[in-house]
């Protein structure tokens, strides 16, 4: 499997079916999973699962594993999707998008895997900017938003419910010292 990103951390990487085992429980999860339209049921996870493989064959954005480094325990997902698909009031940009098992939250693991993908995004992918989309009373993922150096746009409706639109651009981050080469390989 070929690994995205390093942190002091974790290590990000494609995913993998083997996956399924310990990712289940979050994307079977009714509240892990209800930012981002509800549980999946187990053949649900695998056909998503399936699908974020493909995607590192055909070069779309994807999905991919969150590491512990140290354990080698998953943690979560994490990643830029959307590339095409995230129409939003200021046209369709690149979603860093994340979720950690229940039990690995509140370690500032969203933080430095959100780092991580920004990094391989506008560093790797040559991406000029990044949104987020977060569900309105989000309050972590809004602090993890601000800690990347995300701005608050506007806030608009997805999936039914009203969220928060967050962008940030490469410039915005240039000048503060985000772009480690050492975690993106």
């Amino acid at each position: 499997m070929k690994v995205i990103a390093r942190t002091p951390r974790l290590l990000l990487r494609e995913l993998s079916e083997e996956d399924l085992g310990p990712l289940g429980g979050t994307l079977m999860d009714a509240e892990a999973m209800a930012a981002l339209g509800g549980a999946m049921d187990r053949e649900q996870a695998l056909t998503w699962l399936r699908r974020q493989i493909g995607r590192y064959r055909t070069g779309e954005p994807a999905c991919w594993a969150v590491e512990e480094r140290e354990t080698e325990a998953l943690a979560g997902l994490a990643g830029l999707a959307g590339f095409a698909r995230m129409p939003t009031p200021l046209g369709e940009l690149p979603e860093l998008g994340y979720i950690l098992r229940a039990y690995r939250r509140g370690r500032g693991y969203a933080f430095e895997a959100g780092r991580a993908c920004l990094e391989y995004g506008f560093g790797t992918l040559g991406l000029p900017r990044a949104c987020a989309v977060i569900r309105v009373g989000n309050a972590a993922s809004e602090r993890v938003a601000r800690r990347l150096g995300m701005r608050y746009v506007r806030e608009m409706e997805f999936r039914g419910a009203p969220h928060g639109l967050w962008l940030v651009s490469r410039e915005d981050l240039s000048g503060r010292g985000c772009f480690s080469r050492e975690t993106v390989l």
